[in-house]
């Protein structure tokens, strides 16, 4: 896309939303509107999610509950716009996020709003399993470029995985534990209180599985023998109060898995992995008034160790990365907010031989937000990275939105967004150094895109629509070329999409939820302009649908159904290591959750059915997927 198209296309997606909102001049101005009781941290800042300019998917701790046996990557594939491959796999296989149709690598995953990555590995992009659903509070999706705030991987969005909070007393606990299909076992205990000046969450996890094997059976009587995991996972977070507007909030994850797996499609072996998470962190906050500043801090250190047939000796990955920001916010006015700050990022791995290989970004940024004047908000960002190996970029970010009051119900309006933004993905240390195909004259990938929507909520907030259109392009796209025997950029990647979904909430006792994504997109490796479709396992058309019920008192059940058109993936002959395209078939998947309160003091038992028709499908190709699978389990909360 040429330069003039690009700001043509800008120009007119803004220009739709300033006159959609000038034709409503004559509504109530937004002022007068309730705020949704729902504050999200899309813009760094907490905002209600009406007043954020951005595209945001909120995934509160009632649905978590919902999800008890599942896995962090099986409640984001339920989402819009979502898509995590091998999501309902056997869990030895590697889950991989395609938010907004974009690769693992371009989603930013945070926790409590720091990133966290994995600089060992080619994409950088942390493993989802050493992330357990039990330590998690709330999850944010904030779809389209987030680099102008959170630098480098942010180009397709960020995933903020919020952590646990406090108690409101001196102590509490909840846990619950399951037993299921595979011999699988999941179990979690949470403890937390605290008082005025301190509080305190620690919280562990465990799952268990024999699990199924990862690789396929191609029909030819092989006996594959099963693959199983072991994991467990730790939490520790204290939060101090010392005086009146000043939190200080260490905290530590720590995750272990260990798994068997498969050499590829359709090849059994007896091979093991093992996969190590520290990561310490603190964060400070003072706030007064209308002014405050925060700084935080973490550290990420990943190890992951492969014991295969291939090799006599342990292939292991090691990486580190060190993330420093300090941002301040003040309000110029009632309607003028300014956010400024500075990140650091260290990135090392070791060499093999005793050194080390290090990069690092220094990025100060800013943010201007226009807040509520007259239902109109927006938010313009501007943010500089100069990284030690490749020089300079410069990100930016244009996101308005106007929010109509409908009607006389203040609950009830309409909201219609737009964001233009650029993004950056800086090249790892295993892409610039690294043992396999590494070039240390990568260039940045760097992206731009347009995304606008509307959404609108009616009848008391019972109805929410909304439709969303993405176009995203990512120039100097970093791909491994067999001519040139390692990693090149080429020209460009060009996607697109489109997102619809419809909420209605009956009655106390039900609610409905359906969602509808289209995506499409091409790589261009040359200047002619001819694109092919490499979107692979990625459905061009998904279908979503989430009924909650609650027939009698006591007892909660959600009935989820997906459905994913054929998608393209590539197979790699074990013998001539030469690929060919395949097609995987479509499918449809049903998962039904049942929770029913035995004890008005917290106990309940539940039980989890996913893919309740059996269906036979896969979503890696020569990799197995279960088919009908249980667990029953037993939820506890004592405070």
């Amino acid at each position: 896309m040429s330069n003039l198209l690009k700001l043509k296309s800008a120009a007119l997606l803004l220009l739709c939303v300033c006159t959609t909102a000038q034709a409503q001049v004559n509504q109530a101005a937004a002022d007068t509107v309730i705020l949704d009781p729902i504050n999200v941290t899309a813009s760094k800042i907490i905002q209600t999610a009406r007043q954020t300019s951005k595209n945001v998917v909120v995934i509160d701790r009632t649905e978590i509950q919902k999800n008890l046996s599942r896995n962090l990557g099986q409640l984001l594939n339920a989402q819009s716009g979502v898509i995590v491959n091998n999501s309902f796999g056997n869990r030895t296989n590697t889950q991989s996020i395609y938010l907004q149709g974009a690769d693992n690598e371009y989603t930013l995953l945070l926790i409590d709003g720091i990133p966290v990555s994995d600089p060992s590995g080619n994409g950088g992009a942390l493993d989802l399993r050493l992330l357990p659903l039990s330590n998690i509070e709330r999850v944010e999706i904030v779809k389209g470029s987030q680099s102008t705030l959170y630098g480098t991987n942010a180009i397709a969005g960020v995933i903020n995985i919020i952590t646990k909070n406090a108690s409101d007393r001196l102590i509490s606990a909840d846990g619950s534990i399951s037993y299921g299909s595979f011999n699988s076992v999941n179990a979690a205990a949470n403890i937390a209180g605290g008082t005025e000046k301190i509080s305190y969450v620690l919280n562990y996890s465990y799952e268990g599985s024999d699990g199924i094997s990862e690789a396929e059976d191609p029909g030819q009587g092989n006996d594959f023998d099963e693959d199983g995991i072991n994991s467990n996972a730790f939490l520790s977070k204290v939060t101090i109060r010392p005086v009146d507007g000043l939190t200080i909030t260490p905290s530590l994850n720590y995750s272990f898995f260990e798994a068997e797996f498969d050499d590829g499609s359709f090849a059994d072996a007896d091979n093991d992995l093992t996969l190590e998470l520290i990561n310490p962190a603190a964060v400070i906050k003072y706030s007064k008034n209308t002014f405050s500043i925060q700084g935080q801090y973490s550290y990420t250190e990943t190890t992951n160790a492969f014991f295969s047939s291939f090799s006599p000796t342990p292939f292991k990955t090691e990486g580190s990365a060190q993330n420093a920001d300090v941002f301040a916010s003040e309000y110029l006015s009632d309607h003028i907010q300014i956010l400024g700050g500075f990140a650091y990022q260290q990135f090392e791995t070791p060499t093999g031989n005793g050194g080390e290989f290090a990069a690092d970004i220094l990025s100060p940024y800013t943010s201007l937000f226009f807040r509520n004047y007259d239902g109109f908000n927006a938010e313009l960002g501007l943010r500089y990275n100069k990284h030690s190996e490749f020089g300079d970029e410069l990100t930016y970010n244009i996101s308005p939105s106007y929010n109509i009051l409908i009607g006389n119900d203040t609950l009830d309006d309409l909201k219609v967004q737009a964001s233009v933004s650029t993004g950056f993905r800086a090249p790892t240390l295993s892409e610039l150094f690294g043992p396999f195909g590494s070039n240390s004259n990568l260039n940045p990938e760097k992206s731009f895109s347009i995304d606008g929507g509307i959404s609108a909520s009616l009848f008391s907030n019972s109805l929410n629509i909304s439709m969303s259109y993405f176009n995203r392009e990512i120039d100097n796209l970093i791909l491994f070329s067999g001519f040139a025997g390692q990693l090149i950029n080429i020209n460009r990647q060009e996607d697109q999409g489109i997102e619809a979904s419809v909420s209605y909430r009956f009655s106390p006792k039900l609610s409905v939820s359906t969602f509808y994504n289209w995506l499409d997109g091409e790589q261009i490796a040359d200047a002619t302009g001819d694109g092919t479709f490499n979107l692979l396992r990625r459905p061009k058309n998904r279908v979503g649908t989430t009924i909650n019920i609650s027939p009698v008192k006591g007892l909660t059940s959600s009935l989820q159904w997906i459905f994913s058109s054929s998608r393209t993936d590539l197979f790699f002959d074990p013998i001539t290591f030469i690929p060919s395209e395949v097609v995987l078939d479509p499918y449809h998947l049903v998962n039904l959750f049942a929770e029913y309160s035995i004890s008005e003091k917290g106990i309940s038992i539940f039980s989890d059915v996913k893919n309740l028709l059996n269906q036979d499908y896969n979503e890696v190709i020569g990799f197995n997927t279960p088919g009908i699978n249980a667990n029953i389990g037993i939820r506890f909360r004592f405070k």
